[in-house]
This record gives C-alpha cells, sequence and structure tokens, in this order.
C-alpha cells in the first residue's frame, strides 16, 4: 500500500518502491510492527523535509548536475 502511495506521488521511482517494499518486509518479519513503524515514520518526516526550502536548494541541486560522479575509488578497486 505504502509503495503504491510513494510512486503514485513521485517520492520515489518504481526501482525504489520494490526495494522499500522489501526492506520493510524484512524490517516487519524480523523487528515486528514496532520497528516497521520506526522505519515509516523516518521516510515520512526525510520526505517531508526534502520539500521543506526546496526553492532555496534549487540553485545548488542544478550545480550538482552538473558535475560528473567521479568513479576514482571504484577504478583502484577494480584494478586489482
Amino acid at each position: 500500500m505504502a509503495a503504491v502511495i510513494v510512486l503514485w506521488r513521485g517520492s520515489l521511482d518504481p526501482g525504489g518502491a520494490v526495494a522499500g517494499v522489501i526492506v520493510g518486509t524484512l524490517i516487519f518479519v524480523c523487528g515486528g510492527p514496532l520497528f516497521w513503524i520506526i522505519l515509516m515514520a523516518f521516510f515520512v518526516s526525510s520526505t517531508a523535509l526534502g520539500y521543506v526550502g526546496r526553492n532555496e536548494k534549487e540553485p545548488y541541486l542544478k550545480a550538482l548536475r552538473l558535475v560528473k560522479p567521479s568513479f576514482f575509488l571504484l577504478d583502484i578497486v577494480l584494478s586489482f
């Protein structure tokens, strides 16, 4: 149910929703309802805080999109 809502709102892409269902299920099975509620509270609060001040963050986000990611450390690890 939560995965459908976050997909509809655009908070996660389909891959993120699938990963969320897997993690949420594992948390619920291994930790019980209390840990699942804590996980949901973290997700909801972090999503809400992500929308706060979006207009102020937009210039920084645009600048970050212009920078290409560096895989320098990954190249070093894979060279061995």
